[in-house]
Formats: C-alpha cells, sequence, structure tokens
C-alpha cells in the first residue's frame, strides 16, 4: 500500500539527514514487550522504520 505524506517544512533537515528512521530504530530498541508496548508496537515501529528508509521526496507532487 502507498501513503503520501506532508511533513512540515520545520522538518525537512530531519527528513533529509534521517532523524525519522533514527526515531523508530530507537523507539523499536526500546520496546521490550515488558511494559505498556508489546509486539504489535514494535512491529508498526520497524514498519515505519523500513518506510522511511524506502521513502523519497516527491518533488513533482505527483499522487494528490
Amino acid at each position: 500500500m502507498r501513503v503520501v505524506i506532508d511533513i512540515p517544512k520545520d522538518f525537512a533537515r530531519d527528513y533529509a539527514t534521517d532523524k525519522f528512521k533514527d526515531f523508530f530504530s530507537r523507539v523499536s530498541a526500546d520496546i521490550d514487550c515488558n511494559g505498556m508496548c508489546g509486539r504489535y508496537e514494535k512491529e508498526i515501529s520497524e514498519m515505519f522504520l523500513k518506510a522511511f528508509d524506502d521513502s523519497f521526496v516527491d518533488v513533482l507532487g505527483g499522487l494528490k
């Protein structure tokens, strides 16, 4: 499935320097399944990590 998101300009540099990937890597590493977050949340964070790893900037404004 393809989802298009708008990232505020204030976070453009964070996106360009892989801060979103770093964030989801840390979240995934911190989930030990003993607290409020379990396997499902870990799988979601890993999915977003891969999604941001495979993401690209659509400079032509493709899908609407």
